[in-house]
């Protein structure tokens, strides 16, 4: 398993890192198998790794980014139009609540830049309190959606 038994054991390994752990393994594995010097299959093994932590980022955001657009449009079309402003849930062309959706994409974009800024305030936070920060900007971008 690339040396997966041995750096179970090691300290420092856990269920947040194993993945990349495992991964880095396979690109050191690799370039051994492929004849390259020590240095090098460190490099491929830190390469490999910085993509599957960048695969992840864009996976994890794009499926947060879908789950925060699904409801809103469910909401807008399963909503009395009454309810809410009527240039809010005028559908466009395509059947989609476009004003909504500009409305949503710019909370994402004050979110975003919001919490690019304040970046600092993460790295004092330990993964399970920062998980409980991006939910809590989901959340609030669910409900400023809809105002």
């Amino acid at each position: 398993m690339c040396g997966a038994a041995k750096d179970a054991g090691v300290k420092g390994v856990d269920l947040a890192n194993v993945e990349y752990v495992l991964i880095n393994n396979l690109g050191v594995v690799t370039g051994k198998s492929l004849g390259l010097s020590q240095s090098a299959s460190l490099a491929i093994g830190s390469a490999f790794s910085h993509f599957a932590g960048i695969a992840d980022v864009l996976s994890g955001n794009a499926a947060a980014f879908l789950m925060v657009y699904s409801p809103i449009k469910s909401f807008i079309e399963g909503c009395d139009p009454r309810l809410l402003p009527k240039k809010l849930v005028e559908l466009n062309k395509h059947g989609m609540p476009e004003r909504s959706m500009w409305l949503q994409a710019i909370n994402h974009l004050i979110y975003f830049i919001w919490w690019q800024c304040n970046e600092s305030i993460l790295h004092d936070l330990d993964g399970y309190d920062e998980r409980i920060f991006i939910c809590t900007i989901f959340v609030l971008d669910c409900c400023l959606s809809f105002l």
